[in-house]
């Protein structure tokens, strides 16, 4: 068996307070983590000594956050491979700022190629065989489904990097994960 951590941080900008509260599940941006400690994602803006797009950056890229929680995903080793061989494939590619403005307008103008944060990480998970297809559009896949997609399929959270300072806190421990 492998592992593929994702990382949901909540950001401090306007932006990151308007894709948490509309999108729901308190989370502004994915990241996967891949076994080198590089943070895989898509971003809008020019960060971690990389232009927008989708691009791995070094883990402590973006320090000024206000919460942070870590996923553990236990995948068999071709899941792994396949999840990581695709998203070399797709490194580089542009942020999808049309599908952001669709995805607020509930219009799919996703560009081919394109990806914002979270349709990345669900796209990767499924081209991986690491879920199933959702009976939800990719294009609508918000950082917060992300999380529960994850921890739906067992995601064990993990302990914050030691330069985060925020008031981490795990949702799952704080009674956000009520068994029935």
């Amino acid at each position: 068996m492998k592992h593929i951590d994702f990382a949901y941080r909540l950001g401090l900008g306007i932006s990151s307070w308007g894709i948490a509260y509309w999108g729901g599940g308190g989370w502004s941006h994915v990241d996967m983590i891949d076994d080198d400690g590089q943070w895989w994602g898509a971003r809008s803006d020019k960060v971690g000594g990389q232009p927008a797009g989708f691009y791995p950056r070094p883990p402590d890229y973006e320090t000024h956050i206000k919460d942070l929680m870590i996923l553990r995903l236990e995948v068999s080793v071709v899941q792994h491979s396949n999840f990581w061989v695709k998203a070399k494939q797709i490194k580089g590619d542009p942020y999808n700022v049309r599908g952001i403005l669709g995805f607020a307008l509930d219009n799919n103008w996703t560009e081919k190629k394109h990806y914002f944060c979270s349709q990345a990480s669900a796209a990767l998970k499924r081209h991986a065989g690491i879920i199933h297809p959702l009976h939800h559009k990719l294009f609508k896949v918000t950082p917060g489904d992300d999380a529960l997609i994850v921890s739906s399929h067992g995601g064990i959270p993990m302990p914050p990097p030691k330069w985060f300072k925020g008031c981490h806190h795990s949702r799952l421990k704080h009674g956000m994960n009520v068994r029935i």
